[in-house]
């Protein structure tokens, strides 16, 4: 059952298109699916629904219809995967929701459709399951009910009753009469009916997903992660890298006067430690959301991720610094303990350099060869020490006077 698709179609298919570039790339920027496509194709799938009538059984319109109401998903699902490269189908397969994840983001805009098209699945579901509770179905109903109703009791509430209208079976009975089928195969009606049901809770699940409002603070670092990396992100950065120069709090006051990023800069940076970032940003004090198209705009995320971006970069670029000069402090005083042991500040210099890339035996021979040059003055346990615990001779002095004295 079901109708055939072309083989040469399925068999010219690319390999998965689902874009693993950077979503803050050029390509990727503000690219979202065409959710009017969607729900249009989910409202012609919903009408091919309609046709199918339970009093149509055990006619040959009903598998004709069952059929149209499948070609429709797997249209569906063509046009999901030309945008995404993603095939939802009727298998369950959770290893997908790592790519759908990537498409999150820029799909919050529609979040509205995205409701929408749920919404019309939710309708197709009932309305096959209200078909499959009424009496000229219910010797193969058994098996769809039980199945579906372990996916779809929690989420939506489905018929309970079953009905029987005398006068629409008898006026049926007459009118379908010239294309009743004889003999039907219930199984394969069965498995299809399932397929299509699996179909639609694929597709249910998915577009959940994205707009799931759940956004921990991992998965915030990973979007700021890939904002930093992209090219339309470092657009965002840039301008704000001239006034690093200053302290963090000029910085901040800077951002604040900055209308697009004024709204957001003290939230974010009077974070309250009891909340994670998302909660904090846009949930009341009982954690609910207060405002959800404040939530699902894309232009909102982006100037906070702005700021935390810029924040970060600078915090960055502090802690190198400070971390220089802390370098540079070691070595000054690592360069004042080796003068000691060396004709003369250069030389000390010379050899700092040379033994900060170099391994324990490779120390050795340098020290070897300074000591004959009569450049090193002393290579006593003293000289060993300093090394030592500067971390640039590894072995004990055990190894530094067996080595040095080693023909």
């Amino acid at each position: 059952m079901g109708i055939k698709r072309n083989k040469l179609f399925i068999e010219l298919q690319s390999g998965p298109k689902i874009n693993k570039e950077n979503m803050f790339s050029l390509f990727r920027w503000k690219h979202a699916i065409n959710w009017d496509l969607m729900l249009a194709q989910i409202k012609k799938t919903e009408n091919a629904c309609q046709l199918i009538d339970a009093y149509l059984y055990p006619s040959r319109l009903f598998p004709l219809y069952i059929d149209i109401m499948e070609a429709n998903l797997y249209i569906l699902d063509d046009m999901f995967y030309d945008q995404t490269g993603i095939r939802m189908g009727n298998k369950h397969d959770s290893s997908l929701f790592s790519d759908i994840d990537n498409l999150k983001f820029w799909n919050m805009d529609c979040y509205q459709k995205i409701k929408m098209s749920i919404e019309g699945i939710d309708r197709i579901v009932l309305y096959l399951m209200n078909l499959s509770k009424q009496i000229p179905l219910l010797d193969i109903s058994h098996p769809i009910i039980d199945s579906v109703r372990r996916v779809y009791e929690n989420n939506i509430t489905l018929p309970a009753f079953v009905f029987n209208d005398i006068y629409k079976e008898s006026l049926c009975h007459y009118a379908y009469e010239a294309y009743r089928e004889s003999i039907t195969d219930e199984k394969a009606l069965q498995d299809q009916y399932l397929k299509i049901l699996d179909f639609l809770d694929n597709y249910r699940s998915l577009f959940c997903f994205l707009i799931e409002l759940t956004v921990r603070d991992c998965d915030f670092e990973e979007l700021l992660t890939s904002f930093r990396q992209g090219v339309k992100g470092q657009e965002f950065i840039k301008p704000w890298r001239h006034d690093f120069e200053g302290s963090r709090d000029s910085l901040i006051a800077k951002m604040e006067k900055d209308p697009e990023l004024e709204p957001w800069v003290n939230k974010y940076t009077h974070r309250r430690e009891d909340k994670s970032l998302f909660e904090h940003l846009f949930c009341d004090e009982n954690w609910h959301i207060r405002n959800e198209e404040e939530v699902y705009n894309t232009d909102n995320w982006i100037r906070i991720l702005t700021i935390a971006a810029v924040l970060q970069e600078y915090d960055e670029q502090q802690n190198a610094v400070i971390e220089k000069a802390e370098e540079e402090k070691k070595e000054e005083t690592i360069l004042l303990k080796l003068s000691l042991y060396f004709k003369d500040e250069d030389t000390a210099k010379r050899f700092l350099n040379s033994v900060q890339q170099m391994n324990d035996r490779e120390i050795i021979t340098l020290v070897k060869k300074y000591r004959d040059g009569c450049l090193c003055t002393d290579t006593s346990k003293n000289l060993w020490k300093v090394l030592h615990e500067a971390d640039l001779y590894k072995s004990l002095y055990t190894n530094w006077n067996a080595q040095l004295n080693k023909r």
